[in-house]
């Protein structure tokens, strides 16, 4: 990825690593983009706790040099400026999509999510609700106490939800530990963790759990 272009060491703004294979991008913001973009090559390199676990995988995979970066706008340095025009490129390359981008999730840094992103991440999570045949309305302990009978129902969905894939466990500098059978297995062998934390981290809600990086496999 060519970096040493000083014209843009003054620049602050919205910039884009793209894969020049597969064209997957990341969008990123910065009031000075040619130190940004240095630390981005730094944390790659060294595959530091501060890379990016998607793009940092996808840049030993193809190589740095099938990388290229960006600027796709100037903005002046305004944090909130820089939040919008950052979550409207995102929104514009779809790069919170692993089909089309490496960013984590839909939001900036110090920046809130307008209310229509909200609403479309709301919707997203009742969906998935909706497709275990749970009621929010009832969720309460008053509720599963009266209708034991759905409370079993509900615990043996989530069980097979659970089964679906195996998971990858590895430490924060991407060296590979172990593959799990379940995410039950995890649970069980390490107390107090809690299940829904590692989906956090390979749905990329989280960078890490317990200092681990999970990867979920399809059974």
């Amino acid at each position: 990825m060519e970096l040493y272009r000083k014209r843009d060491i003054y620049r602050s703004g919205i910039y884009l690593i793209r894969n020049k294979i597969t064209d997957k991008t990341y969008i990123g913001r910065s009031v000075n983009i040619y130190k940004r973009i240095l630390h981005h090559k730094f944390t790659l390199r060294n595959k530091t706790k501060d890379a990016n676990f998607h793009l940092c995988k996808a840049w030993y995979k193809y190589g740095e040099d099938n990388f290229e970066y960006v600027v796709l706008e100037d903005v002046e340095k305004n944090n909130e400026k820089l939040n919008q025009r950052e979550l409207f490129w995102m929104t514009k390359y779809k790069s919170t999509n692993r089909k089309f981008g490496y960013n984590l999730k839909f939001k900036t840094k110090g920046g809130t999510l307008p209310e229509e992103t909200r609403k479309r991440m709301s919707d997203s999570m009742i969906k998935r609700v909706a497709e275990l045949n749970y009621d929010t309305s009832k969720h309460s302990h008053t509720f599963w106490k009266d209708n034991p009978k759905k409370l079993k129902e509900m615990g043996i969905k989530l069980k097979l939800i659970k089964r679906k894939y195996r998971f990858e466990q590895y430490s924060r500098d991407m060296i590979f530990i172990k593959v799990w059978d379940s995410v039950e297995d995890i649970i069980l062998n390490n107390k107090g963790w809690k299940w829904q934390n590692i989906y956090s981290v390979c749905n990329g809600y989280k960078p890490t759990y317990m200092n681990f990086i999970w990867r979920k496999i399809k059974i």
